[in-house]
């Protein structure tokens, strides 16, 4: 997109946009590249002219949370060059993709804004209106979110408070189960009582952490090998149930990771692949573990229709 081409210009008279065209800045970013951080001076107002931008800030839990994405045609900065206040504490903006834009001054606009017509000045002003409306209604969305955290997490710890008794109950019972009867079958079933209900244990421990807005990792040392025996172990119920063909390619490699939010990713994953599959004819899935130069990886096949377009830009949102 060419500079004069960009929206920010409408309804500026003519001369102003040579004059504002003239003065602009051309500035291009690498992916990931910092445009400016918290605290910085603001230096003009930004119009995206290809790629796309990311304003970030920094969440209670010291991660970076994704507030806004400009794209070609997309302007910001206008706020800074209105109040001239440093960058908001933790805000930054980083070019998601490459990316060009044109920089205008702020004391070149604010000159050209007070000699420029009533409406000049409405066409300025309203797409400031319509992104702190948005910032408005993301802000009580976040409000209305925190509350119903809040109340799943007092849910949640009053459930594992509950569920701890019968856990423990049933594993006393497997293990006098495995004291009397030492077969095969039996050592198989007890050892899937145990995992699972290890796992059920961990993922009500897991949303009471989510509940109060944290997350911890518990690492240590996995083979990723060991840990994909397990998953099949865990799931070949499932497996013949659903009577997909799945096959595993795993070698031994071992990484730094929490095991049980790992293996809970890899089910997730493979449930997805089992729901996307459903009904479609000669389906499969394929998991494949292990070392790849010098790395080590994790993936998972399957020949379904792949994530539908609406999804995948929300894809990562909880829930």
């Amino acid at each position: 997109m060419e500079i004069g081409e960009h929206r920010f210009f409408k309804g500026f008279p003519q001369e102003a946009i040579d004059l504002l065209r003239k003065d602009a800045e051309i500035v291009e970013l690498i992916p990931s590249q910092l445009l400016f951080s918290e605290g910085d001076k603001p230096d003009g107002v930004y119009l995206v002219l290809e790629g796309e931008i990311n304003i970030v800030k920094a969440g209670a839990d010291g991660a970076m949370r994704t507030l806004a994405t400009m794209k070609a045609d997309d302007a910001f900065g206008e706020m800074g060059v209105f109040d001239q206040a440093p960058r908001s504490a933790g805000a930054q903006a980083t070019a998601a993709a490459p990316a060009k834009l044109a920089r205008i001054g702020g004391e070149l606009l604010m000159h050209t804004l007070s000699v420029a017509s009533g409406q000049t000045v409405v066409n300025f002003i309203q797409p400031i209106f319509d992104r702190l409306r948005q910032s408005n209604s993301k802000y009580m969305n976040d409000i209305v979110r925190k509350e119903k955290m809040s109340l799943i997490g007092e849910m949640a710890n009053t459930i594992i408070h509950d569920i701890r008794g019968p856990f423990q109950s049933v594993q006393l019972g497997s293990e006098l189960l495995l004291e009397m009867h030492g077969d095969d079958a039996t050592k198989d079933i007890c050892k899937m009582i145990g995992l699972q209900i290890n796992r059920v244990a961990v993922m009500a421990e897991e949303l009471l952490e989510f509940s109060r807005g944290t997350s911890k990792l518990t690492m240590e040392k996995v083979d990723l090998h060991t840990l994909m025996d397990e998953f099949q172990f865990l799931n070949k119920d499932l497996f013949r149930d659903k009577q997909i063909p799945i096959t595993f390619e795993s070698a031994s490699v071992f990484v730094e990771a929490d095991r049980h939010k790992l293996m809970r990713t890899v089910q997730n994953i493979v449930n997805n692949a089992l729901d996307a599959l459903k009904g479609r004819p000669e389906v499969k899935i394929r998991v494949v573990s292990g070392p790849l130069d010098g790395l080590a990886q994790i993936r998972i096949i399957d020949n379904g229709p792949g994530i539908p377009e609406q999804i995948r830009a929300r894809l990562f949102e909880p829930f």
